[in-house]
C-alpha cells in the first residue's frame, strides 16, 4: 500500500476520511451500470485502486481514459492530457501531476499530487455529461476540453481551470488578485518593457500604426510575471507612446505568471504558465474584473481555437503563446526616438522612461522562453512546437463530428453492434430522436450532441448486451 497522507489527520480525520469514502463509492456504483466493456476499463481502474491506496484515500484517485481515441490521434490526446493537468496545477514537483499508466489507455490521476481539493474536483465532475453521479474513469478528451476553455463553463459557474488551478477560496477576481497571488511585486524602478507597435494580436492603430499595445514585465521571487494592455482606438488619451508613463486609459489586460516546475527525478527545473483575462481598470464594464473572453474588437486569435476567433482563456494563450513569451515584434519608443522625436520631460521623468522603454526585453524572453522548453519537456517529453501541434488535434479530434464507428468505440463494442443495439432499443420503445437515429444510418453527430444523448446511447447498449445474453 502506498502511504496514507497524514496531515491534518488524528480520529476526526479518520472518521472524516471514512465517511467520505463511503459516500464516494456509493456515487462511484453508478459506473457498475456500463455496458459490459466499458465495465472492464471500470473493473482495471477499480482493482488498480484496491492495490495501491487505503481505502480512506480512495476520493482523492480517478483515473482518464483515452483507450476510445484512435491510434492516429491518441499520442496527442495523451500529450494534451499531460499538459493541461499540470498547467492546472501550482504544485512544483511535476511527477506527483503527471498522469500514471495502468494499462493501455487507462492513466491514473491523484488529486493530491495536483494540489487539486477533492470537492473541487467534485464540482467540475458535476458537469460530466458521460456518467451519472461522480465518475471513477474520466473520458480524456473531456477533461482536455473542460481544463482547457474556461468561457465553456455555464453562466455563473467558476471555470474547471480555474477552480481547480486556485481553489474556490482563491480564485482571482481582478487582474490585481492574480498578480497578488503569483508574486507580482517590486520597486516600480525594477518594471521593463516596451510599447510594442505591429502587435501580432492588438486589433487598434496608434500614432505609432496599427496595432499598439503596452507590455510590461514585473519581477517576481520565482518563475516570471508578465502584463499587457490593449485598447480598442489609439486615441490622445488612450495611445500608449502619448502616455510613455503608463497613465493611459485601456480597455482590455492580459497575464501570464510563470509556474515553477521541478523534475525530482533528473533535478530540471523550468515552468509553465497561467494566464489571466481582465477588463481595462478604465473600462465601464467592470474595471479590472476578470473575463474568459475578450472582444474581437480588442485582439484576435489567429489560430482560431475551437474554430473561434476570440481569445479564450487558456486554450486560446496555448495555441498563441508557442515558445511560451512571445517575443515583441517593434519598439515603439525606440523607433519614436531613432526616428528623431524627442522626450520633454525633467531629467528624473526621462531617466525612469528610458529605464523601462530601453531596457533589452528580448534577453529576458529568451530566459523565460528556455524555462517554459524545460516546463513542457518535463510534462510532456515534447517541444513546445511539438506539445502545441499535439494540443490542436487533440481539441480538433474531440470537437470533431462523432461517427457511428467512434461512437461505437466509446462504448467499446463495434459499429455494427451498436447500429443493431440502438435498432433493439428502438424495438423495445426506446426513443432514440432524429439524431441518434440518423447516426445508426451513418449520419456523424456534433460532439455536443453526442454528449447530450451519451446516457440513452448507454441504456440502448446495456439492453443489446442483456438481450443477447438471454
Amino acid at each position: 500500500m502506498e502511504t496514507t497522507d497524514t496531515r491534518n489527520t488524528g480520529q476526526s480525520g479518520i472518521i472524516f476520511a471514512a465517511l467520505v469514502t463511503v459516500m464516494f463509492s456509493a456515487l462511484c456504483m453508478c459506473d457498475l451500470a456500463h455496458g459490459a466493456p466499458e465495465a472492464l476499463t471500470w473493473a482495471v481502474a477499480s482493482q488498480d485502486r484496491q492495490r495501491h491506496f487505503e481505502p480512506s484515500q480512495w476520493y482523492n484517485v480517478f483515473y482518464v481514459h483515452t483507450g476510445a481515441v484512435p491510434e492516429a490521434i491518441r499520442g496527442d490526446m495523451e500529450s494534451a492530457l499531460k499538459m493541461m493537468l499540470c498547467s492546472t496545477s501550482r504544485e512544483h514537483v511535476i511527477e506527483a501531476q503527471l498522469p500514471v499508466l495502468v494499462a493501455d489507455g487507462l492513466w491514473r490521476i491523484d488529486l493530491r499530487g495536483l494540489g487539486w481539493h477533492w470537492r473541487d474536483w467534485y464540482a467540475v465532475l458535476k458537469d460530466y455529461p458521460y456518467n451519472n453521479g461522480i465518475p471513477l474513469v474520466i473520458d480524456g478528451g473531456w477533461l482536455v476540453v473542460t481544463l482547457a476553455d474556461y468561457s465553456s463553463a455555464g453562466t455563473g459557474k467558476t471555470p474547471a481551470g480555474y477552480l481547480l488551478l486556485y481553489g474556490s477560496a482563491g480564485v482571482p477576481k481582478t487582474g490585481d488578485d492574480f498578480m497578488r497571488f503569483w508574486g507580482y511585486g517590486g520597486k516600480t524602478d525594477l518594471h521593463f518593457g516596451l510599447i510594442e507597435a505591429a502587435s501580432g494580436v492588438a486589433q487598434n492603430s496608434g500614432s505609432q500604426g496599427p496595432r499598439v499595445r503596452w507590455i510590461e514585465n514585473r519581477p517576481v521571487a520565482r518563475g516570471y510575471g508578465w502584463a499587457t494592455r490593449d485598447v480598442f482606438a489609439a486615441t490622445p488619451d488612450s495611445d500608449p507612446l502619448e502616455h510613455p508613463d503608463g497613465r493611459f486609459a485601456h480597455d482590455g489586460e492580459e497575464y501570464i505568471a510563470g509556474v515553477p516546475k521541478m523534475s525530482q527525478r533528473t533535478g530540471a527545473r523550468g515552468t509553465l504558465q497561467a494566464y489571466f483575462l481582465a477588463l481595462g481598470k478604465d473600462s465601464r464594464l467592470g474595471a479590472g474584473n476578470r473575463i474568459e473572453e475578450a472582444s474581437v474588437k480588442l485582439v484576435r486569435d489567429h489560430n482560431e481555437f475551437r474554430g473561434i476567433t476570440s481569445i479564450r482563456t487558456s486554450g486560446s494563450c496555448i495555441g498563441c503563446h508557442v515558445p511560451g513569451i512571445n517575443p515583441p515584434t517593434l519598439n515603439g519608443l525606440r523607433g519614436f526616438l531613432d526616428g528623431g522625436g524627442k522626450l520633454y520631460s525633467t531629467a528624473r521623468q526621462k531617466l525612469a522612461l528610458e529605464r523601462f522603454h530601453l531596457s533589452d526585453v528580448g534577453k529576458e524572453v529568451k530566459r523565460n522562453q528556455e524555462d517554459y522548453a524545460d516546463g513542457v519537456d518535463m510534462a510532456t517529453g515534447q517541444t513546445p512546437e511539438e506539445m502545441v501541434a499535439s494540443f490542436v488535434k487533440a481539441v480538433a479530434w474531440y470537437d470533431s463530428d462523432v461517427t457511428l464507428a467512434q461512437a461505437a468505440a466509446e462504448h467499446g463494442i463495434a459499429a455494427d453492434e451498436l447500429r443493431l443495439a440502438l435498432g433493439y432499443a428502438e424495438s423495445a420503445g426506446f426513443r432514440l430522436g432524429a439524431r441518434l437515429s440518423a447516426l445508426a444510418n451513418g449520419k456523424a453527430m456534433a460532439r455536443a450532441h453526442r454528449e447530450e444523448s451519451f446516457l440513452t446511447v448507454r441504456r440502448a447498449v446495456n439492453l443489446w448486451v442483456s438481450g443477447r445474453s438471454m
